[in-house]
């Protein structure tokens, strides 16, 4: 069979852009136990009618009834026989995929052939109950100097793609779309995603990619807004600059409002980031700010934000940045926190304590509404495959001791998992997912660190190794990774899991 791939979006040079899904089914859990009615019932008793038994006792194993007393030539009646056992309650169904959503609770969506490789960088439910996923991928059959694409696709709820996301051709730009995926293409050049945020209220796409420039052999940064009208998509230069070897970005709408959202990116250079803002309409801005954790783009990095607060972790330390009240013009829109941490700004937990190596890797974090910090680790190559949390409090004074064992959480050792995603739900639940020996597999726990027992010992399994995932309004899980149609061939895939 043979794989084209259609065109994508044509960038007038220039312009710059950003740096693992098909069918398999597998059973997820057994569902839990009925839950036994309880309260033994009562056996009836007393004077029966002439010449008859008394009715059995009724409800879960009652007793007999007493014989009634025998009228005029009658005999007393028998006792009534035991009542038979209440029913069971109704099964309380655990942990499973939700059958309603794509094909068997999987989703595949065609982005127009398998790839040669595929890289998830974002999984986000929208308010209106569509996802968003977001990637780049590399082609089965490449071309010289263009080995792959950024995307962006849209799902409806029942995963299917949702056709009216990118429903036109736009010729200034040059953006394919229609199927519900959105194509960034540079033309001659390999495309990759570094970090997105879709604001669906206002119909925005913050997008940061990297491309590499045929011309000049280097990688290039950019940061584009793509904005998905009903006539189609535009794809608008918003910002420049940054490293030429950024895989990660951090996009989220700022606590300011107005469409206004911020961009944080690690650097080449050792404690420092790189931070601007973008709005539709307006001119951007960008500087670089220091800050007292080590940081770049070649360690790995998370961030969160909440309540005007944003939340940086690099190695095993958390920086807490603050917002400013009004944009970045030439000066700084997000400060060091210094009343963080008694005024260090950031706090840290010995990669002892997690057991993980020299040099374990952060993979997630999250916040409570306490903000309270949650922050997921992975072991490094010097020791054996696990992950674990850790809480820390809200202040910043130290790893929370109420949560698990001395505030950390750790993977089974026998289940060599690495996890990859740490969320936290409505509830304030923790929900885990990655790989594990046998493949993907989700967990839950409580706010304190103990196991759900309703995902089992060892999590319940996943039909595809997670890459990123996300809650939606209603706390099910939604994961997406790559499913193998053929050796060497990969695809998208999004399942949903349905944990009451």
């Amino acid at each position: 069979m043979t794989f084209t791939r259609s065109a994508g979006v044509r960038i007038a040079a220039g312009f710059g852009l950003v740096s693992c899904l098909w069918g398999c089914y597998v059973t997820v859990g057994d569902p839990a136990p009925g839950t036994t009615s309880s309260g033994a019932g009562t056996g009836a008793s007393g004077p029966g009618p002439t010449g008859t038994t008394s009715s059995a006792g009724g409800g879960d194993g009652g007793d007999g009834g007493t014989g009634g007393e025998g009228g005029a030539g009658g005999e007393g009646g028998a006792g009534g026989a035991g009542g038979a056992g209440g029913a069971g309650g109704a099964p309380t169904e655990g942990p499973r995929l939700d059958e309603s959503f794509g094909r068997g609770g999987v989703a595949r969506p065609d982005l127009g052939g398998p790839r040669s490789s595929l890289s998830v960088v974002r999984l986000q439910s929208l308010p209106s109950g569509r996802i968003a996923v977001a990637g780049h991928d590399d082609f089965l059959f490449s071309e010289a100097y263009d080995t792959g694409d950024a995307f962006v696709a849209f799902l409806t709820p029942e995963g299917e793609l949702d056709p009216s996301f990118a429903p036109a051709f736009d010729g200034t730009e040059g953006f394919q779309s229609g199927r519900g995926v959105l194509t960034i293409d540079r033309g001659i050049s390999s495309d990759w995603l570094s970090g997105i945020h879709v604001d669906e209220a206002h119909g925005d796409i913050y997008v940061r990619t990297r491309h590499f420039d045929r011309e000049s052999a280097t990688s290039i940064q950019r940061l584009w807004i793509a904005q998905v009208l009903p006539s189609g998509s535009t794809l608008t230069p918003a910002g420049n600059g940054g490293s030429s070897d950024v895989v990660f970005s951090f996009i989220f709408p700022s606590s300011v409002g107005g469409r206004l959202h911020r961009v944080i990116t690690p650097t080449i250079v050792l404690n420092r980031l790189f931070v601007g803002d973008v709005k539709p309409g307006t001119r951007e801005s960008f500087v670089n700010i220091n800050i007292p954790i080590e940081v770049s783009d070649w360690i790995p990095v998370v961030a969160a934000a909440r309540d005007g607060f944003v939340y940086i972790v690099g190695g095993t330390s958390v920086l807490r940045l603050v917002e400013g009240t009004e944009r970045t013009e030439g000066g700084e829109g997000v400060f060091v926190d210094t009343s963080f941490a008694g005024g260090d700004a950031f706090v840290t937990v010995d990669p002892v304590e997690l057991g993980l190596g020299t040099s374990p890797s952060p993979f997630a974090i999250g916040l409570d509404v306490a903000r309270n910090i949650y922050v997921g680790f992975t072991s490094d190559s010097t020791a054996p495959r696990a992950s674990a949390i850790v809480k820390f409090k809200a202040d910043g004074s130290g790893l929370d001791p109420s949560f698990g064992t001395s505030g950390i959480v750790k993977s089974d050792a026998a289940s060599s998992a690495l996890w990859s995603c740490l969320l936290i739900d409505s509830s304030g639940n923790l929900v885990v997912a990655g790989e594990r020996a046998d493949g993907g597999a989700a967990l839950r726990f409580s706010a304190a660190g103990e196991p759900d027992p309703s995902f089992g010992p060892a999590g319940v399994a996943l039909p595809l190794v997670p890459q990123r995932c996300a809650l939606d309004a209603e706390d099910h899980l939604l994961v997406a990774g790559t499913v193998e149609p053929a050796e060497g061939q990969y695809a998208l895939a999004v399942a949903r899991l349905l944990t009451e």
